[in-house]
């Protein structure tokens, strides 16, 4: 609109897109400002943060140990692209997908190398996340879904995806609920002889039931303050003090820590405990490696970043124990993310890739396309019904300088 004098907070416009779409973004952006607008961008895009006139930079790491000002002042970045490519390996076995139709993909046909990586490029609205559903609904039904012809049904064993769905938005979604480890704590604290003793079952230590929660809270921990025409505020419940449970749910330890001082510690200091219990203790590695450690078990989803949230869900799928010969679906892991967060996470798809792993990334950030690809599969230029065209698809080197595909002229 018109208007002028208005300050604009934007949390991250260039999400989602490719980096042929935000010159778009970084132009309408600009005609806010030459009509005597403010503009705040959160944003992680080299092209979008080269077009600002100031840079705020925050620091020096995620969690407690950020929030310092690192530089504040002109901004004298470049855009500058670099691409380096990953050594070419040659694969042997794929599989395959012949004549797919799904939404805009019509008759299109795919082949994926069992244990490489593989990044599915292109325009928003192209037929990226189609594509990556029909792969996904072939495994996990073992026939040929929305395609005439499915190769390779044996090649992988499970399929795990990591979408861009939130993860919760209420008090009682917590960083533990959504990593499905809690039952396996609760059991822990079941079988110590303080809950034998005192006949606390597991499902007592559960902050969703009744039995061993604080029922003023409900074991939030927190109460909620409606507010008329605010939205809603949160204050530390007056009967618990924030502690969630009874004070015998309490009295119960497994190595000198309560169930609430376990959910109210960050990873770093908790991951020992149960270095005994294969599946927690691979999923907090997988948090401490995606640089995570910094985070409390019972903290509610909803005060987490978008950043945040995007590794967590990568976490949960990576914890998996695995003998290899899975596939691995990401869709745009790397959104939300700097480039020492990205770093952490390559490290991890290269242990996989060691592992055996077949993975799938849908994504735009063309450094890491370059970096991590085995093979690409490129959509091209064009969204919605004149979208859904495979335009090239092979080695990243070769894809790359194809004339037709997104990528080129990097």
């Amino acid at each position: 609109c018109s208007l002028k004098g208005i300050t604009y907070i934007l949390d991250e416009p260039c999400k989602g897109l490719h980096y042929r779409d935000i010159g778009s973004v970084i132009d309408s952006t600009r005609d806010l400002i030459n009509k005597g607008n403010t503009v705040i961008a959160i944003e992680h895009n080299k092209q979008f943060i080269s077009s600002a006139d100031n840079l705020i930079e925050l620091g020096p790491v995620g969690g407690p140990e950020g929030g310092y000002l690192i530089y504040s002042g002109k901004n004298t970045r470049k855009n500058e692209y670099n691409i380096s490519f990953k050594p070419q390996i040659e694969h042997s076995k794929f599989f395959e997908l012949k004549n797919i139709c799904f939404r805009n993909i019509k008759k299109q046909g795919v082949k994926i190398p069992i244990g490489g990586i593989t990044c599915i490029t292109g325009v928003s609205g192209s037929g990226k996340s189609s594509l990556a559903s029909v792969v996904s609904k072939c495994f996990s039904r073992k026939n040929n879904t929305y395609c005439e012809e499915f190769i390779g049904a044996s090649s992988i064993k499970r399929i795990l995806e990591v979408n861009q769905s939130p993860i919760g938005k209420t008090p009682r979604s917590t960083v533990v609920s959504y990593l499905e480890i809690f039952d396996e704590i609760r059991n822990i604290f079941a079988q110590t002889p303080t809950a034998k003793k005192l006949k606390c079952t597991a499902t007592m230590f559960s902050m969703n039931v009744k039995g061993g929660r604080c029922e003023c809270c409900q074991g939030t921990g927190l109460q909620k303050i409606e507010l008329n025409y605010l939205p809603n505020s949160y204050i530390l419940c007056p009967e618990c003090g924030g502690k969630r449970y009874s004070d015998k749910i309490l009295s119960v330890k497994y190595r000198n820590k309560n169930i609430q001082e376990v959910l109210d510690s960050p990873i770093f200091d908790i991951i020992e405990i149960f270095s005994e219990n294969k599946k927690i203790h691979s999923v907090l590695t997988s948090m401490i490696e995606l640089g995570l450690g910094y985070l409390k078990l019972g903290q509610m989803s909803m005060n987490l970043s978008g950043g945040e949230a995007q590794r967590i869900k990568l976490a949960k799928a990576l914890g998996v124990s695995s003998s290899g010969n899975n596939l691995y679906v990401l869709d745009e892991p790397t959104s939300g993310l700097n480039d020492l967060d990205i770093a952490r996470f390559e490290a991890i798809l290269k242990k996989l890739q060691n592992n055996n792993e077949t993975i799938i990334i849908i994504e735009h950030n063309v450094e890491f396309i370059a970096r991590m690809s085995d093979w690409l599969i490129d959509f091209g230029l064009h969204g919605g019904h004149a979208g859904g065209n495979i335009i090239a698809q092979g080695y990243p080197r070769e894809v790359f300088n194809n004339k037709e595909s997104s990528l080129y002229g990097l």
